[in-house]
């Protein structure tokens, strides 16, 4: 793996999970968690939802199959409901020894990453999962080691999480831990003025009241290719803030890639007769502004307002 995202190391302290509801298959709670297959003539898929919630942040448990060839063990997380796409990390899914997968409603399970063969796993071994996700990049470590990362093609909508299995035979889950990370604001702007005083006098102020972590691309200070950055903290952002008076080339490709991946966009323009939206974006919401005392306020106001509702979505 060539990268780790950035604040997985310095996250606040691990919490114990809370209490756990079998949404599908048979389960047990006490000192571990034990999935003990299907209920009747269910398909042998197994959800233990837990009560706590995290939308940024990480899981880790320790994973024991007893049938390395036949079962599937893990966790899921974005999860709001069993017919909305939720997604999961597991050992032993897709007859690789470990993957990263989504639930497509009318789909079924769909693998988003996948390595290591099957024949690898060992029955009765305990191995440690860690799944960390910010935005819609998710990144799965085995026994501490970086295997797999992906970024998933939607933001995820709900924030549960809890334990996730497949097949006919027990798996066992113990020392189970979440951490959690703020949400993320990326803004897309020139870096000229008046713009770097619009982003450290209103966006900052407004993102930070509201517990965000905001970046913008040139505060990024490591080795690597500019565009590579930008890409990343797209997929790890929750929400996208593009100021596009100038038409910047620059600001309208990192505002395509933020449509493709469906992120939350909030628009920001100076308002001006002369004004006048490209075509691709001119049925989107905009907040446009006056660069005066007064524009200031109006653009505080209504800026808060997007950013609350995003919140809310979490």
């Amino acid at each position: 793996m060539s990268t780790v995202m950035d604040d997985v190391s310095t996250s606040p302290e691990s919490e114990s999970p809370g209490n756990w509801q079998a949404i599908v298959g048979r389960w047990t709670n006490g000192d571990q968690c034990a999935y003990e297959g299907p209920i009747l003539d269910q398909d042998g898929i197994g959800l233990f939802l837990n009560a706590k919630r995290v939308k940024d942040g990480a899981i880790t448990s320790n994973v024991k199959l007893s049938e390395a060839s036949e079962t599937s063990g893990g966790v899921f997380f974005g999860f709001s409901s069993r017919n909305k796409p939720y997604v999961g990390a597991a050992l032993g899914a897709f007859e690789r020894a470990f993957s990263i997968f989504q639930f497509v409603p009318g789909l079924g399970f769909v693998s988003l990453a996948d390595g290591g063969h099957i024949s690898n796993l060992r029955p009765d071994v305990e191995h440690e999962l860690r799944v960390s996700f910010v935005g819609q990049r998710v990144q799965l470590q085995i026994d501490q080691v970086d295997v797999l990362e992906t970024v998933v093609p939607t933001p995820m909508e709900g924030s549960g999480w809890g334990l996730y299995a497949y097949g006919r035979k027990p798996i066992s889950y113990s020392d189970m831990t979440i951490t959690r990370h703020a949400p993320r604001l990326f803004v897309v702007m020139p870096f000229e003025e008046p713009f770097n005083t619009l982003y450290q006098d209103v966006i900052q102020t407004v993102a930070k009241d509201l517990e965000f972590k905001v970046i913008r691309v040139d505060e990024i200070y490591a080795p690597g290719i500019i565009l590579e950055d930008i890409r990343r903290q797209i997929d790890e952002a929750h929400v996208i803030v593009a100021e596009i008076s100038t038409n910047n080339p620059n600001v309208f490709y990192e505002l395509g890639y933020a449509h493709a991946l469906r992120k939350p966009v909030v628009l920001l323009a100076r308002r001006s007769p002369e004004k006048k939206l490209p075509f691709d974006i001119s049925a989107y919401r905009v907040i446009f502004y006056d660069d005066s005392i007064g524009g200031k306020k109006f653009v505080e106001e209504h800026l808060r307002r997007h950013l609350e509702a995003v919140l809310r979505d979490r």
